[in-house]
């Protein structure tokens, strides 16, 4: 059985308050915690396209949704940064260097469900970051475990899904805008 993976608890102002909870119990409890969060984005025709993974069917939130293209819950003992390396080469098999991850905002959210039958309540600081990668989705060697599929959206395509409330989009409108406003500023 692999070894529990503790989280540190975060303050409502992002600091750590010294005490950490698996993730099971931060998110059955509602514990402020960080995550880091990278789009992968390119540019085809002047057109935006992000990269985004689907989720597997058994995840225990947002089973079979598309979601950000890396993400990650940030273990003890590890910052923002080298927890999104980790993550992109763990979940999509990306090895790229910390000044290649451009940070875009500190984003607070929650969100509250059920998922088979048991309260969600995923309450995080994530550390957003972008990176630039022109790969075909094809050669992308992600995760079987975690994901399904990968796949490049045009990001006026992500942006209606989101927008319209399609359920198979777990993508937070606030974030998306905010990471397209960081893209073309």
């Amino acid at each position: 059985m692999p070894e529990t993976e503790l989280l540190m608890i975060l303050n409502e102002d992002g600091t750590p308050t010294g005490k950490t909870a698996d993730r099971q119990t931060a998110h059955a409890l509602g514990l402020l915690h960080g995550t880091s969060q990278v789009f992968v984005y390119k540019y085809e025709r002047e057109q935006l396209y992000i990269l985004l993974q689907k989720r597997c069917a058994f995840k225990d939130s947002f089973p079979n949704c598309w979601d950000i293209s890396c993400a990650g819950h940030v273990p003890f003992g590890m910052d923002y940064l080298e927890n999104a390396q980790k993550e992109l080469q763990e979940e999509l098999g990306l090895c790229v260097s910390k000044e290649k991850l451009s940070p875009v905002f500190l984003h607070k959210t929650e969100k509250h469900a059920v998922f088979y039958g048991k309260p969600f309540h995923d309450r995080q600081f994530s550390m957003v970051y972008t990176l630039y990668m022109d790969v075909p989705a094809e050669q992308i060697r992600f995760q079987k475990e975690e994901i399904s599929e990968v796949k490049w959206f045009l990001f006026s395509d992500i942006l209606y899904e989101i927008q319209t409330g399609n359920p198979n989009f777990c993508l937070n409108l606030e974030k998306f805008q905010k990471v397209y406003e960081h893209l073309k500023g």
